[in-house]
């Protein structure tokens, strides 16, 4: 028995658990009458990087709507076993998200009213959106849908979108 222990605790050093290698989202909140927008930490630098001169891009029909179901997707996996309870204060809240030229995209915030009796019924609801905001990079525009207006300078093409947590349960169709 304690052969195996021995085992089971060269192992953990050799082969650590991926929780403890992965760097957690944390948020930042700024309080907004009964809501609260929550920003991530490292993301507050970026802020910071933006440059001056922004243009703004626009998006495909097909890129636009693909990229929705992709969210979709990602809230689905993420808010797997949600109640009703929990889905109507869950619709709500709104994930903006910085749109680049590239196609990628990064995290700017959250925002969600009525904020105190949200956290209060939907369980782990920080520990979730930090988990959104990990899991992201799995979002991306393909760079054929994308309209720069600038292409001759795209750095600074950037966009914003805003992507309601609604669409854990919307029908995402193609009108």
């Amino acid at each position: 028995m304690m052969r195996i222990l021995l085992i089971l605790l060269s192992l953990s050093y050799i082969f650590p658990l991926n929780s403890v290698g992965q760097e957690i989202v944390r948020f930042k909140k700024r309080q907004m009458k009964e809501s609260v927008c929550l920003y991530s930490i490292e993301d507050e630098k970026f802020r910071k990087k933006i440059p001056k001169k922004i243009v703004p891009m626009g998006f495909e029909k097909e890129g636009t709507l693909k990229w929705f179901r992709d969210c979709q997707q990602l809230f689905q996996k993420e808010f797997a076993n949600i109640s009703d309870e929990e889905y109507t204060y869950l619709k709500h809240i709104k994930w903006y998200i910085w749109m680049f030229h590239d196609g990628t995209c990064r995290h700017s915030y959250f925002y969600v009213p009525d904020a105190e009796e949200t956290f209060k019924h939907v369980k782990d609801l920080e520990i979730h959106l930090a988990n959104l905001v990990e899991q992201m990079d799995s979002l991306r525009f393909q760079p054929d849908q994308i309209r720069l207006s600038d292409p001759r300078n795209k750095s600074i093409n950037m966009g914003q979108a805003v992507v309601p947590l609604y669409y854990l349960r919307k029908k995402i169709d193609d009108k």
